[in-house]
């Protein structure tokens, strides 16, 4: 099971994939008797948000600390998270000084910033990564270059639109008749694959140009007449 620790001062949050738990929680002692007294009231606000990357749809857990000026949990009953690329908020109740929420990363991949407050208390920025799904099915473009074969894919996006991040590796694999011809890799840029085969590397009978990239396979024939007429 995938989990995520943060080690506080007063409390140990455990995020799991079905739960946010609670280990431990410590209040002063004058605070258990009377938790309205002003020793008890929040003066500072902690915020965790996990994972710290993720893709879009999946969940993120979030824990607010609220602390008193004696580093105990604070009084607060309720904070405010605020996602600041949308402006959306959250609201969660505080319970023994800690306050957790889950919620789905949106569909639209990009930097997070978080913060939660608590009237005119700010807490820490907490950054999220949502990062690009696996990629949609995209196409093969053949175009001929002299001696050589130019190969151009589609913008490569996820299924949400959102474009596969460069710098991503892509298996190249020339085939014929169920041999292998040649194997490389390329790399994305700007949201496309783009390299060029060497006729002199393409069988004379028909050959399948195969490209693989995080899993998701696309697959293009190159018919013998692409690289006749010219040097092999």
């Amino acid at each position: 099971m995938k989990r995520i620790c943060f080690y506080i001062t007063m409390s140990l949050l455990t995020f799991e994939s079905s739960a946010l738990t609670t280990k431990a929680s410590v209040k002063s002692p004058r605070c258990l008797l009377d938790n309205s007294a002003a020793i008890c009231k929040t003066e500072r606000l902690n915020l965790y948000v996990g994972p710290q990357s993720v893709e879009p749809g999946e969940p993120l857990y979030i824990a607010v600390e609220t602390v008193n000026n004696q580093g105990g949990s604070g009084n607060s009953n309720n904070v405010v998270i605020v996602d600041t690329f949308s402006g959306r908020e959250y609201f969660a109740d505080v319970k023994h000084g800690l306050a957790h929420l889950e919620i789905t990363a949106p569909i639209q991949a990009g930097r997070i910033t978080f913060i939660s407050r608590d009237y005119d208390i700010i807490s820490n920025e907490a950054e999220v990564l949502v990062h690009a799904a696996i990629p949609d099915d995209f196409k093969l473009v053949l175009e001929k270059e002299k001696n050589q074969l130019f190969v151009s894919s589609s913008i490569i996006t996820d299924k949400f639109g959102n474009m596969i991040e460069d710098g991503q590796a892509a298996q190249i694999v020339v085939s014929s008749r169920g041999a292998l011809a040649e194997v490389f890799s390329t790399q994305l840029v700007s949201g496309r694959l783009n390299f060029r085969i060497k006729c002199s590397a393409l069988p004379q009978s028909e050959s399948s140009l195969s490209v693989n990239l995080r899993g998701v396979s696309t697959k293009i024939n190159i018919p013998p007449y692409m690289c006749g007429g010219h040097s092999r």
